[in-house]
């Protein structure tokens, strides 16, 4: 499972998942502090939801564990892990920073991870992860936070013994298998990462994201049908799971089918459970009609987006998105760049990520960049508004 995520969230949900591994505190595994018996079951669900990245189900859970226990610290990064907002992400991180003094140092290293990263802190995130595992050397959640801080950082190969650690500590965990999938696949060992996500899901058949892992394997190597077939698994088991009509919207508008693309697109936006995931999906939407030369139908889906962010004012997606005056995601002003232009920006970026994760360039990159620089470059000969505007558009397109 992929999704399109605020940039200071990615950091904290690349290390996702937390505490010890058994029900309370194991011998050997982080413990979890809390002063409310009932608390520490529901964060044991949340958790369990979280492992298997349902994370807004998660997320309603931990809210429910720090109502029966504020100073639950763990319940907060939970909160902070699942948040849908950066302010939601923001406000959870510092509530539990503010309490890792009172908790196990191995919970409070947890904190300090995610705090870290949160602020671009990588090296103060290693050395706290270091520890961790130090500390805890038979616990998998702890190796397998360590596997996640190299996959968040692009070190795929430094990722997979961690990974595989965990595994071997504890054979029954499954996030690991799903992180080492999207590792060897990254490292283009497509067969190691088929049998990893094949024993993801028969290790948790009754979840539907070991086959929207798959499914998304199948897709990048460019077998489409097959990979539909996954998704429609993935969506037997939980018809609402969002992330697998998203992914059957890519393989059919690789496979040049872009109103089936965008009958899977329309189910999505039906079922989203929030105006993030909203938001992602009309995204997907705009994509698709970008990959089918349409660029006023990609613009009129970019309007509807930008629309619900004003209406939310929750302008933080990592998408582009721009207020009135010009101000991106950070605030900071972009001189020069008319909101028509940055959306198209916003397509050029996103088209390209979607064709990335086909490696058919026939079907992928040439279909969906290329054609897309072609509408663009149209586009901008056709604007009246004279040199200085071609200029930054013709940038957009690189």
């Amino acid at each position: 499972m992929r999704s399109i995520l605020p940039a200071v969230a990615s950091a904290v949900v690349a290390l996702v998942l937390l505490g010890c591994a058994g029900n309370g505190d194991a011998p050997g595994k982080v413990p979890v502090t809390t002063s409310s018996p009932k608390a520490r079951k529901v964060f044991l669900e949340a958790r369990r939801l979280q492992d298997n990245l349902r994370l807004s189900e998660a997320h309603g859970l931990y809210a429910r564990a720090v109502e029966l226990d504020p100073d639950f610290a763990l319940a907060h990064l939970g909160l902070a892990q699942t948040a849908l907002t950066n302010d939601e992400l923001l406000h959870a991180i510092r509530r539990a920073a503010a309490l890792a003094d009172n908790v196990s140092p191995g919970e409070a290293h947890m904190i300090r991870i995610a705090e870290a990263n949160i602020n671009g802190r990588p090296e103060v995130a290693r050395q706290h992860v270091e520890a961790l595992v130090a500390a805890f050397p038979g616990d998998e959640r702890a190796h397998f936070l360590l596997g996640s801080f190299h996959f968040s950082r692009g070190e795929w190969q430094e990722a997979i013994e961690p990974y595989r650690r965990a595994l071997a500590i504890n054979p029954e965990f499954a996030p690991p298998y799903n992180q080492l999938g999207y590792a060897l696949r990254n490292l283009s060992d497509f067969e190691g990462a088929a049998k990893t996500f094949k024993r993801y899901t028969e290790l948790i058949p009754d979840e539907p994201n070991p086959y929207d892992s798959y499914a998304e394997l199948l897709m990048k190597v460019g077998k489409f049908e097959d990979s539909i077939a996954q998704y429609d698994k993935a969506l037997e088991v939980n018809p609402n799971f969002t992330a697998s009509y998203i992914g059957i919207a890519h393989d059919w508008t690789f496979l040049g089918d872009f109103d089936k693309a965008r009958g899977a697109l329309a189910r999505a936006l039906f079922i989203a459970p929030n105006d993030a995931e909203r938001r992602q999906v009309l995204l997907w939407i705009a994509c698709s009609h970008m990959h089918e030369g349409n660029l006023e139908g990609a613009l009129a889906e970019l309007d509807k987006r930008l629309e619900i962010s004003r209406r939310s004012q929750a302008l933080r997606t990592g998408g582009g998105a721009r207020d009135r005056d010009g101000r991106g995601l950070a605030g900071v002003k972009v001189a020069g760049v008319p909101e028509y232009l940055d959306r198209k920006r916003v397509l050029v970026g996103i088209v390209a990520l979607e064709a990335d994760r086909a490696d058919v360039l026939s079907v992928g990159k040439a279909r969906g960049v290329h054609r897309h620089h072609h509408v663009l470059a149209r586009s901008c000969r056709d604007t009246e508004a004279g040199r200085s505007r071609r200029e930054p558009c013709r940038v957009a397109a690189q």
